[in-house]
C-alpha cells in the first residue's frame, strides 16, 4: 500500500503540473480532483506504514 500511495502523490502531482502548463488552472474540478489524489495517496502511505509499524 505504501508504495501505491507514493504514486498516487506522483500522479496528482503531475497532473497539476500538466494543468498548470495547459493553463486550466481556473477549473476548480481539476484541482480539487489532483488535490484529492495527493491526499488520498498521503493517507495510504501513513496508513501503510503504520500496518508495517515504522511510524
Amino acid at each position: 500500500m505504501k508504495y501505491v500511495g507514493f504514486s498516487l502523490i506522483i500522479l496528482g502531482v503531475l497532473a497539476l503540473v500538466v494543468l498548470f502548463l495547459l493553463h486550466l488552472t481556473t477549473v476548480n474540478a481539476f484541482l480539487l480532483a489532483s488535490l484529492l489524489t495527493i491526499i488520498i495517496g498521503v493517507c495510504l502511505m501513513v496508513w501503510g506504514m503504520k500496518r508495517e509499524s515504522r511510524y
